[in-house]
């Protein structure tokens, strides 16, 4: 493997095009000065602030004495504030990208300067909308494709037939990556963030606390279980943990759509920290578990790790310089899982939270002598942002909202950064080729009219997707 680039001297150009996107422009200039040039991002993002797939029916049979949030769309769908959020935070990119000349400065960038490709699911093509409308206002026709159907194996390898998981191996590779090497420990040591959790909630339904023998009526209470569906398509971590974070999720999109519904409380940091450490603590070892990500992440980052170099399938846009795609929350997980990257959100003790719109980058650039090298951020809405009561000036726009560019590490804890063919050796050798399905012969290319996301493609939400959604525990299965 080629030496990595020295960190004084890459570390000037990522700031460019990312850290750099609420500076003034002169930080372009100190990368035209050295003779940087940027050649491509491609990013991976997941949807923005949405309702919960859970059905009310499910919520109120959990805890009936909880008055849940009424929602002001579908099952799953994403919210006019969760679009607002996700626009406001890639218009950010795309004024960035318009100041160094990568789009032009008035207009729509011809065919084939930006590629999106999508997944089929409604709250990913919402989320699409709201990304392009972001990074190029007002230009509408031809930058994204979808596949026809709701099940792109490119976003879900494992439902679409393509690797089934053994049920004993996946369980036993989940239970391998936890720390502790159990999930009672590992459940444990969540006590805090669990009681967090119970403090949020009416005691659960008397007849799910009689059946699972559960003195207090606690989700803290309940025991943890690895799930893996029928024919090996999915796998999660049930029971209490599971439980835990599902409404952990509803409670977080609460409070990013401004609606707590927990009386009497309010979602302080603290609180909002202990939640993401239930959500990612039920997500992580899924996510970080060879077995799991390479069957259902690898056509996912050979997709991604293709497009940076310029191998798109569509010959019309081997050139673009920003390529999209966007999925579900599981898919950026366990891409960044099979890839061995990592990150750390400030006010957020765990690690590699997915915040709501945020996405994975890869980007690549070009050194004075031609050679070129592979950097990676995570970008989100900061903190403040989320909370943000009114995120319009008064004549209708936007406000200017703060952004993270946050720094991805290595499996080592390096800060990562490569020589542009380390990285492409390194990467695809993670890919197992028997999970990457072939290009589908016909690819959807559009941009739906405003409203109309859910209907592109049969677009159809994930409240059929079991292994992205929580379910009560006399509900699981045991492999």
């Amino acid at each position: 493997m080629k030496a990595r680039p020295p960190r004084c001297h890459w570390k000037l150009a990522v700031f460019v095009l990312l850290a750099c996107l609420a500076l003034p422009p002169a930080c372009g200039e100190v990368l035209a000065a050295r003779g940087e040039e940027f050649v491509r991002a491609v990013v991976l993002i997941k949807e923005g602030v949405r309702a919960p797939s859970e059905s009310e029916v499910l919520l109120q049979r959990l805890d009936k004495e909880h008055t849940w949030t009424d929602w002001p769309v579908g099952a799953g769908r994403v919210t006019r504030r969760g679009k607002d959020l996700v626009r406001a935070l890639w218009s950010s990119v795309g004024r960035a990208m318009r100041r160094d000349g990568i789009f032009p400065e008035e207009g729509c960038p011809g065919p084939g300067l930006i590629y999106m490709r999508v997944d089929a699911m409604a709250r990913s093509l919402d989320t699409a909308e709201a990304v392009l409308e972001g990074v190029l206002p007002g230009c509408r026709e031809g930058y994204w494709s979808v596949q026809p159907g709701s099940v792109d194996p490119l976003f879900h390898a494992l439902r679409a037939g393509y690797c089934p998981l053994r049920p004993q191996e996946a369980a036993s590779d989940i239970i391998r990556s936890l720390p502790e090497k159990s999930l009672d420990s590992f459940t444990d040591a969540l006590s805090e963030e669990l009681n967090s959790l119970d403090s949020l909630l009416a005691p659960l339904n008397k007849d799910l606390c009689e059946r699972y023998s559960l003195p207090n009526c606690r989700v803290s209470e309940m025991a943890t279980n690895v799930t893996v569906l029928p024919r090996g398509s999915g796998v999660f971590l049930s029971g209490g943990l599971g439980l835990a974070a599902g409404l952990a999720d509803i409670f977080l999109m609460e409070a990013y759509q401004g609606s707590f519904s927990a009386a009497g409380r309010t979602p302080e940091r603290q609180l909002l920290s202990h939640l993401w450490g239930l959500r990612t603590a039920a997500r992580n070892p899924v996510h970080r578990s060879h077995v799991i990500s390479s069957a259902s992440a690898s056509a996912m980052l050979k997709a991604m790790v293709d497009a940076l170099f310029g191998r798109l399938p569509d010959e019309r846009f081997r050139n673009a310089k920003f390529v999209v795609y966007v999925g579900h929350d599981l898919i950026m997980g366990q891409t960044a899982g099979l890839a061995g990257l990592h990150w750390q959100i400030p006010g957020i003790k765990a690690q590699n939270p997915t915040l709501p719109g945020c996405g994975l980058t890869f980007e690549l650039w070009r050194r004075p002598d031609g050679s070129q090298y592979v950097v990676s951020r995570v970008l989100a809405n900061d903190l403040d942002t989320l909370h943000t009561r009114e995120l319009h000036e008064t004549d209708g726009r936007l406000k200017p909202v703060k952004i993270m560019a946050l720094d991805v590490m290595d499996d080592e804890g390096r800060l990562f950064a490569m020589d542009a063919s380390a990285f492409e050796t390194s990467m695809l050798t993670r890919v197992r080729r028997e999970c990457v399905a072939p290009e589908p012969h016909e690819l959807l290319l559009r941009y739906p009219e405003s409203g109309d996301a859910g209907k592109a493609a049969g677009g159809k939400d994930a409240d059929a997707d079991s292994d992205e959604s929580f379910s009560l525990p006399h509900e699981t299965k045991q492999p």
